[in-house]
């Protein structure tokens, strides 16, 4: 009897801590520094499909974001789609409160530049091929060191 007590109250405790655990909801991003800190970690990890999601949900949230249309067009332009950069920049020089940059990676994108990739530079008559690095871009220690 008392072995059939002990298994029960064993069965029953791992049952509620399973069910305690399945409860338990992970915390979904809430305000517009959270969409888009996340926005830029899909972007490092070259997710852009998710980056897309996350940076349209700082514009909902907040639409005179310009790191979020900036954020934007870099996804898009990370999966190819030049026009939809283009479209998500230019709506960010009508909505945004700062446009500079803006207006720089929008001038990138219809010259032709790539959301990364190699570029050369000129300095002092020297020319050299080197990546180029955009703002989202964040450095890891494990990886080899880059000209900024």
């Amino acid at each position: 009897m008392k072995r059939t007590c002990a298994t029960a109250l064993i069965l029953v405790l791992t049952l509620a801590v399973a069910l305690y655990g399945c409860g338990k909801k992970s915390k979904a991003p809430v305000t517009a520094a959270e969409w888009l800190d996340l926005g830029r970690k899909y972007l490092n990890d070259l997710d852009f499909e998710q980056a897309v999601v996350a940076f349209d949900n700082v514009i909902r949230i907040e639409p005179k974001n310009p790191d979020a249309y900036i954020g934007l067009a870099d996804a898009y332009a990370g999966l190819g789609d030049t026009d939809k950069a283009a479209a998500a920049l230019r709506e960010g020089l009508a909505n945004a409160d700062s446009t500079r940059r803006i207006e720089d990676r929008l001038a990138e994108i219809e010259g032709g530049g790539a959301a990364y990739g190699p570029v050369t530079i000129t300095m002092n008559g020297e020319t050299s091929e080197q990546e180029y690095v955009p703002e989202w871009y964040n450095w890891r220690p494990e990886w080899p060191e880059r000209a900024d």
